[in-house]
């Protein structure tokens, strides 16, 4: 171990991506911000090549998604000592373990001699040695550190090994048993895939594939969803594509779509959508529409408005209307198609937000589902008689999905319920009519919607 210090001590500092992941693993339990949001800012990541900004994307989101399990393992071996560890070597040593146990394709010893490099630029010389140790040994000794069993712990096996709070592996269990919990788990940890949506006014199939491969990119359409493609990469589509910056195409889920389809906008219909920004689903709308339509989107923000008014120009759309307010307090204007997505706890996009189960908690669904019952409130007021209304969220929860729109439609008998089955796939629709796409049955992103219409 001396003379893995003394090659630690005449080694270069450590750059590039593993400096950025570490960075942002440290920063993410300490900032408000989203990741995306901290990865976005981060000044060194755009600096990076693309081949490193896909490894920085991949030890950032996955330290951050497996930390319970990395910090288990950290702890058999430092005992006391892990709750005394600086805020800049537990995230060293968290990317580090998720190089060995989680990651593949990574040599252990360019874990360890890269991790212990971060150390010392991070620390000093005797923490250096500390994560050194700790790698090395859990290198030689991995089989010795075990996790609750999965025949007699079920639930803590669970936790401790996919890397899930308690409260929402209670949940999952609830929702759908032992095996349904565990394929959720599964679902959560993998690699997000990301998808675009074709622009039907500015480009066709052939035209965007060829578009795609004078950029050198991998597109592969999604079966049965005409107008989707996925990106084949891990860190996704890039703002600098000539794709996205000519308005070929936006990034979007097929999921996300399928609200869309829910909701149904035709030609010249008049359109609020209450959550507009960024805008995937109010420009998603407009080409429904073939931009002849009339579309309100609002939201409180108006630095987040910025985003919608930019897709709008790329996409060459012109039947979109921005408006900066609060849904609860918009004036009343009757119009035939209302969608309220509103804010939630986003448990249905955990590929793509590693943070999210760390950063939400069960208090934080009893909040959302107050304020969610509120705008359902506000947005039924826009609905003239016989338009629809489409409730939606990218969560999991009852409380924020099927008990909101229960509640609505007990207290407003001039709304009925239209079994979603009528405007999208059946496989789609759960028992109640409601589009439910809970992964990882549906193999997309999570989404739950209602479509409701105005009888009186």
């Amino acid at each position: 171990m001396a003379g893995d210090e003394k090659k630690t001590k005449k080694s270069a500092p450590a750059t590039g991506p593993r400096l950025v992941a570490t960075e942002i693993v440290r920063d993410i339990f300490e900032d408000e911000r989203l990741f995306s949001d901290l990865l976005a800012d981060h000044p060194g990541f755009a600096r990076l090549s693309p081949v490193d900004r896909r490894l920085a994307y991949h030890l950032a989101a996955g330290t951050i998604k497996y930390k319970r399990r990395l910090d288990y393992i950290a702890r058999h071996f430092l005992k006391a000592k892990f709750d005394k560890l600086p805020k800049n070597i537990l995230a060293v040593l968290r990317v580090g373990l998720f190089q060995l146990s989680v990651s593949e394709n990574i040599p252990a010893y360019a874990a360890v001699s890269e991790t212990v490099k971060l150390a010392r630029q991070l620390g000093h010389q005797g923490t250096a040695a500390l994560v050194n140790a700790v790698l090395r040994r859990f290198s030689e000794q991995m089989r010795e550190v075990t996790f609750p069993s999965p025949k007699t712990h079920f639930r803590d096996f669970l936790a401790e090994w996919f890397s899930y709070p308690d409260w929402l592996v209670d949940l999952v269990l609830e929702l759908g048993g032992e095996e349904a919990a565990e394929s959720f788990c599964l679902w959560g940890n993998r690699e997000p895939e990301f998808c675009l949506r074709l622009n039907p006014l500015k480009t066709d199939e052939p035209k965007l594939l060829a578009a795609a491969r004078d950029e050198d990119i991998d597109l592969a359409v999604v079966p049965r969803f005409p107008g989707y493609y996925q990106w084949i990469g891990a860190v996704g589509p890039s703002a600098t594509s000539q794709i996205l910056r000519l308005g070929l195409a936006s990034v979007q889920n097929p999921a996300a779509g399928l609200v869309v389809r829910l909701l149904n906008p035709r030609p010249k219909d008049k359109v609020t959508d209450l959550f507009a920004a960024p805008g995937g689903k109010t420009t998603a709308i407009a080409e429904r529409q073939y931009d002849r339509g009339y579309i309100f989107a609002v939201d409180k923000s108006a630095k987040r408005l910025k985003s919608v008014v930019e897709n709008k120009g790329r996409l060459g759309l012109k039947s979109i209307l921005t408006l900066t307010s609060d849904a609860t307090q918009l004036p009343e204007r009757e119009v035939h198609r209302v969608l309220a997505d509103v804010p939630c706890s986003a448990l249905g996009t955990l590929p793509k937000n590693p943070d999210v189960r760390w950063k939400k908690t069960p208090d934080d669904i009893i909040r959302l589902a107050r304020d969610q019952a509120r705008y359902l409130e506000a947005a039924g007021a826009h609905v003239r008689q016989d338009g629809v209304l489409v409730y939606a969220t990218c969560t999991i929860t009852p409380q924020e999905n099927r008990d909101i729109v229960r509640g609505f439609l007990a207290q407003h008998p001039d709304f009925a319920l239209e079994r979603a089955g009528e405007f999208v796939f059946g496989e789609f629709v759960d028992a109640d009519g409601f589009l439910n796409t809970f992964p990882p049955r549906s193999g997309l992103d999570c989404v739950f919607a209602a479509r409701m219409r105005r009888t009186r």
